[in-house]
């Protein structure tokens, strides 16, 4: 799919350096190591998004609510 979409973003001298360094490191532009980390990132944000939306509808329906934060925050600690 040809890309037609732009994004813009701020950031700080260090932060750019940053990725400057890194995208380097890789052998590929800022531009293409920003877009391609970002959405990788975004993917699993997403599917565990989904994960912990799961198991809080399965255990609201049961009422324990303390074990939906704890499973919560053991899957956001494993990521």
């Amino acid at each position: 799919m040809q890309a037609t979409e732009r994004i813009s973003i701020r950031t700080t001298p260090h932060a750019k350096a940053v990725i400057e360094q890194a995208s380097e490191q890789m052998g590929v532009s800022m531009s293409h190591f920003i877009l391609t980390t970002m959405y990788q990132k975004s993917l699993e944000l997403l599917q565990k998004g989904e994960q912990v939306s799961e198991i809080w509808q399965i255990d609201n329906d049961q009422g324990n609510h303390r074990r939906v934060v704890k499973t919560s925050l053991r899957i956001n600690h494993d990521y």
